[in-house]
């Protein structure tokens, strides 16, 4: 997502957007090559909405681990940790 992404949110009705994913591919991100070489290559129909990572709805990539977590229906800890 960039500045037109953010706008067009805005302009949707949005109150604000969430860009965490955007960081994992900058230069000082300490995420695993691989990973961040999947972040690129994902298609927008690549990633799902998921409460396994924090509990509150996120949006990841549809990886064998979150499929993992939602099938063992294990619920996320509580937030903030």
């Amino acid at each position: 997502m960039d500045g037109r992404g953010v706008l067009a949110a805005l302009a949707l009705g949005a109150q604000a957007a969430q860009l965490g994913t955007r960081f994992l591919l900058a230069l000082e991100s300490a995420a695993f090559a691989a990973y961040r070489r999947r972040l690129r290559e994902a298609a927008e129909t690549d990633t799902v909405v998921t409460r396994t990572l924090t509990g509150r709805p996120a949006r990841a990539l549809g990886n064998a681990l979150v499929r993992a977590v939602e099938r063992a229906g294990t619920p996320p800890l509580p937030w903030p940790y």
